[in-house]
C-alpha cells in the first residue's frame, strides 16, 4: 500500500514538474527573451487584421461578419471595439454603444501581434483611431443623452487601447489621440447644452490629453525616427545588415538577408525598449 502511494506521488511531482517546464518554455520566445505577451500570436494578429480590412473594403456592411467574428473570441475587447466602428461609420450609434459597452465589460484588449515586434499590421487599432471624426460629428447631430453616452463609452474604450498588450507605441498613441477628440467632442456637446461645469471639465481632459499625447509622440520619434536607438540605420550599423535588411525593417518586414538569431536579438532589443517606454508612459497617463 506505501510502496503505491508512493508512486502516485512521485508521479504526481513528475507530471506537475512536466507541466511548469512546459510552460517556461511556452512563456518565451527564446534563449534571453523576456517571456511572451498574451497578445504575441501571428495567425490571430492575421486574423484580426483580416477582419478589420473588412471595415475598410465593406465599410457599414461589414458589421454581420464582425458580429460573427466577435463571437468566437468574446473576450477581447479590440474585437467588440471593430464591431461598433462598423456601426458608429454608418450612424447606428445605439448599436455603436453597445458594442463599446460590451468591449468595455470584455476582461482583456489583446491588439494581436506577430511575436518579432518589426513585423506588425497595424490596422485594426487605426481603423478604431479614425472614429475620432464619427464622435465629432455625433456630439453635433445626435440628441444630448444618445450623444453622451456614446462619448462615455467611447473614452473607456480609447483608454483600454492605449493599454492594450502586447505593449505598443503606436496603439498607446491612438488610444490617446482617440481619447483627445472625444473629450473635444464632449465639450462641444456639453457647451451646445449650456452645462458649463461640464464643459469645463471635458476641456481640462482635452488639455491634460494634448499635452500627453506630445509625450508620447515624442517618445516614439526619439526610438524609431532617424538616430533613435530603433531607427533602421541605426540597427543596420550596430548588427551588421544590409541595405536590404534596413529596407524591409522600415516597411515592416522581417530582414531577409539576417539569421534568425540576428532577427530575435533585434526583436529582443525592439521588445525590451518599447515596453519600457509604454510603461514609464502609461504610469503618467492622466484619467
Amino acid at each position: 500500500m506505501r510502496a503505491s502511494r508512493n508512486a502516485i506521488i512521485v508521479a504526481a511531482v513528475v507530471a506537475i514538474v512536466g507541466i511548469l517546464i512546459s510552460g517556461a518554455i511556452a512563456g518565451y520566445a527564446g534563449r534571453g527573451r523576456t517571456p511572451l505577451s498574451p497578445g504575441l500570436d501571428g495567425t490571430r494578429a492575421t486574423a484580426l487584421n483580416v477582419a478589420a480590412r473588412r471595415i475598410q473594403t465593406s465599410g457599414a456592411d461589414a458589421a454581420e461578419f464582425l458580429d460573427s467574428f466577435r463571437a468566437g473570441e468574446p473576450g477581447n475587447a479590440l474585437n467588440h471595439y471593430l464591431l461598433a466602428a462598423a456601426y458608429a461609420r454608418r450612424g447606428g450609434w445605439a448599436a455603436a454603444t453597445a458594442a463599446m459597452q460590451d468591449g468595455n465589460r470584455a476582461p482583456h484588449c489583446l491588439n494581436y501581434a506577430d511575436p518579432l515586434p518589426f513585423v506588425r499590421d497595424r490596422t485594426a487599432v487605426s481603423i478604431v483611431r479614425t472614429l475620432r471624426e464619427e464622435f465629432e460629428d455625433a456630439a453635433l447631430s445626435r440628441p444630448g443623452a444618445e450623444a453622451g453616452k456614446a462619448l462615455h463609452e467611447g473614452r473607456t474604450m480609447a483608454t483600454r487601447i492605449a493599454r492594450a498588450e502586447p505593449p505598443s507605441l503606436y496603439a498607446l498613441e491612438a488610444g490617446v489621440s482617440l481619447r483627445h477628440g472625444i473629450a473635444q467632442a464632449t465639450g462641444n456637446l456639453a457647451q451646445k447644452a449650456g452645462e458649463d461645469w461640464r464643459t469645463d471639465l471635458a476641456r481640462q481632459e482635452e488639455k491634460a490629453d494634448a499635452v500627453f499625447l506630445r509625450k508620447v509622440r515624442a517618445e516614439r520619434q526619439a526610438l524609431f525616427d532617424t538616430g533613435g536607438a530603433l531607427h533602421p540605420d541605426r540597427l543596420r550599423e550596430k548588427y551588421g545588415l544590409t541595405e536590404a535588411d534596413a529596407a524591409a525593417l522600415a516597411a515592416g518586414e522581417p530582414p531577409p538577408d539576417a539569421d534568425r538569431r540576428t532577427q530575435e536579438a533585434i526583436a529582443a532589443e525592439w521588445d525590451a525598449a518599447e515596453r519600457a517606454a509604454v510603461s514609464r508612459l502609461l504610469s503618467q497617463m492622466p484619467d
